[in-house]
């Protein structure tokens, strides 16, 4: 299943790049790739291609290819110049060396873990500060820091905030309905924020249950861990569920429907290792029977 997920983000990964174009993307004054598909939603893509990947050199064997794809999804994530997946990428990544360096991983693991990181940081000093995601970013700044008025706030999303919490205020319990934000608001742009989505749409009712899912979800992926055998890939969606809950700030779950992919994979591997630790134990009882008939 691994490998065909892999496989889809990376050909469609390639579509993107083959069939949209580059330009201004909504209140963008930086040209970048996704004018037709979203630039959010491929990056989005190339981020959770490089999960995927991360997951499989840890679980199976390591292709010489998954280097190729991990470039192109890196660069995929710089064309796009998507700021919230870059530094989602950088985040899950630096959780992932500081494991390696700090769980007793293998010396060459360490070592090569190191040596990359050095070699990125090169990298990025060195061709990220000429790139359309730097200038978005340092953009989006000044622009905060030059607002004249609280709605002008993060890219002008602070208007977004602030007409969702008073449509919460005005229907707390039941929300306002699925997908009824800007017919309700009169806004046109639609809330930046799964967790507004969330507690504007669907009142505190669908909050709770939002909350409740997550908590369960989190809880069985925590308790996998001590698994011993699946525990480096339990940590592994441990991180990627950590980020995704902190892109959840600046994304929302209409705008790009990949956002279930961490959540299908953590649930598939709860799966696993329930399957796993039921064959273990009904072994052991079998092997304590026969000790126990001689």
């Amino acid at each position: 299943m691994l490998n065909t997920l892999i496989a889809a983000l990376f050909v469609r990964m390639l579509l993107s790049f083959a069939f949209d174009d580059f330009g201004l993307v909504g209140v963008d004054r930086y040209a970048r790739l996704g004018v037709d598909f979203n630039s959010n939603a491929i990056a989005g893509g190339a981020f959770f291609l490089l999960v995927a990947l991360t997951l499989r050199r840890r679980q199976f064997r390591k292709y010489w290819v998954d280097t190729v794809l991990v470039c192109c999804a890196a660069l995929m994530l710089v064309v796009t110049a998507s700021v919230k997946f870059f530094l989602a990428a950088a985040l899950f990544f630096i959780c992932v060396f500081f494991y390696d360096i700090s769980k007793k991983a293998k010396p060459g693991r360490i070592k090569k873990s190191i040596v990359l990181a050095w070699g990125l940081v090169i990298l990025a000093v060195s061709v990220l500060p000429q790139t359309s995601l730097v200038a978005r970013a340092l953009d989006k700044y000044e622009r905060s820091v030059e607002a004249e008025s609280s709605t002008q706030l993060f890219d002008n999303r602070a208007a977004q905030y602030i007409l969702g919490w008073q449509e919460f205020v005005d229907n707390p319990i039941n929300g306002i309905g699925l997908r009824n934000f800007l017919k309700q608001s009169g806004n046109t742009a639609p809330l930046h924020s799964e967790y507004l989505v969330q507690l504007v749409e669907n009142g505190l009712i669908g909050m709770l249950l939002f909350i409740l899912f997550w908590y369960s979800l989190i809880r069985r992926l925590v308790r996998t861990l001590s698994f011993h055998c699946q525990k480096e890939s339990g940590l592994i969606h441990c991180f990627s569920i950590a980020v995704l809950l902190y892109l959840y700030l600046g994304i929302w779950s209409y705008n790009i429907p990949l956002n279930w992919i961490p959540i299908g994979m953590a649930l598939r591997h709860i799966w696993d290792v329930k399957r796993a630790a039921s064959a273990f134990d009904v072994s052991d009882f079998q092997g304590m029977h026969s000790r126990a008939l001689l």
